[in-house]
């Protein structure tokens, strides 16, 4: 059984749709709740419904609104109803699972996000790191370098061989530097 929020008006006006109560009816009764819609937008009250935790979406269907009939002049047509079901689904997709974790569309961005230790300007070998001559930036395309957690141990240390400007600083480049990756 689907508890359904419905405005008993035809058609509905938008503000009268209420779909604040399908939370309402599922708070109440535990189960699953939906809408029928009345209203003649055939999407923006369905992808609110579907938002708001609706698993069923009741809405009048006709082959045309010039059709004889009460219910024809409100009713969604089948080129409405694709739209309908495509923006249901499309909400769907949008809601997600609710779980915050990396997705796998993010994963190209993250390494171009990441933060590693990067030469500001040439640095010779032998030349002291200090925060004139090394800063934490985003990786780019670049080879990620030390991370930034082994940017403060690295003040102080000696570089082990010419660094190029805006090239990551690794541990190899670092006199003494294994510790550091």
């Amino acid at each position: 059984m689907v508890v359904l929020q419905c405005t008993a008006a035809y058609p509905t006006p938008p503000e009268a749709v209420n779909a604040r109560a399908i939370v309402t009816l599922r708070e109440a009764t535990g189960g699953l709740v939906g809408l029928s819609d009345h209203s003649r937008d055939p999407i923006i009250a369905p992808v609110v419904a579907v938002a708001l935790g609706a698993s069923v979406i009741e809405k009048h269907f006709t082959l045309s609104n010039r059709l004889p009939g009460p219910d024809q002049k409100f009713a969604v047509e089948p080129a409405e109803l694709v739209r309908l079901v495509r923006a249901v689904r499309d909400a769907e997709a949008v809601l997600g699972s609710g779980d915050k974790k990396l997705q796998p569309v993010e994963q190209e961005l993250r390494q171009f996000a990441l933060r590693s230790v990067f030469a500001m300007r040439a640095i010779r070998a032998g030349e002291v790191f200090s925060a004139d001559n090394v800063g934490v930036l985003r990786n780019g395309v670049n080879t990620p370098g030390l991370p930034p957690r082994a940017y403060p141990r690295l003040l102080g240390r000696k570089a082990a061989r010419d660094i190029a400007a805006e090239a990551p600083v690794t541990a190899a480049m670092v006199e003494d530097g294994a510790e550091l990756a």
